[in-house]
């Protein structure tokens, strides 16, 4: 049997003692990643809007955080003017609020959302869908969560 000496049995100890740090921060790893992002889900509001003259508009954002943080999204929809709204639903689980301004050029619709989050800058894609009996258009803008996201001019159709 081999006796070793202090310094490499303290050697050994320091080596024994970093593989097993290396070991325990390799299996923790997982566990802390996966609780950090698993709060944080694609959050989807998305109103149906339809409009006197058949077209129905689908505005859309979809919120990148907690559903307990965002606190109400804000749609507010520009379309040609003389038209009305003849139904609105509401779809999402998170509190929203639909405004309808008729000040457009005929066949031109946009829109403004705002995602309020009580978290600032969380992701958001604001789309707007115009659909009418033959012809369907989309258009999408990203930012932030708290500013305004323009979707202009969704199309000039019929």
């Amino acid at each position: 049997m081999q006796i070793m000496g202090p310094s490499r049995i303290a050697r050994r100890v320091r080596m024994l003692a970093v593989a097993c740090c290396l070991t325990m921060a390799a299996l923790a790893v997982p566990l802390v990643t996966g609780s950090a992002f698993a709060a944080y889900t694609v959050c989807r509001t998305d109103p149906y809007v339809t409009l006197s003259n058949g077209v129905v508009l689908q505005a859309t954002a979809a919120i990148t955080d907690d559903q307990s943080d965002i606190t109400k999204v804000a749609f507010v929809l520009r379309v040609p003017s003389g038209l009305t709204v003849t139904s609105v639903q509401n779809t999402g689980s998170v509190p929203e609020t639909v405004k309808v301004i008729a000040n457009q050029a005929s066949h031109h619709y946009s829109t403004a959302v705002t995602a309020y989050t009580k978290s600032s800058s969380m992701p958001v894609k604001a789309t707007l869908t115009a659909s009418s009996q033959s012809t369907q258009m989309t258009r999408s803008a990203s930012g932030v969560s708290n500013t305004q996201i323009m979707v202009k001019e969704t199309t000039s159709f019929s």
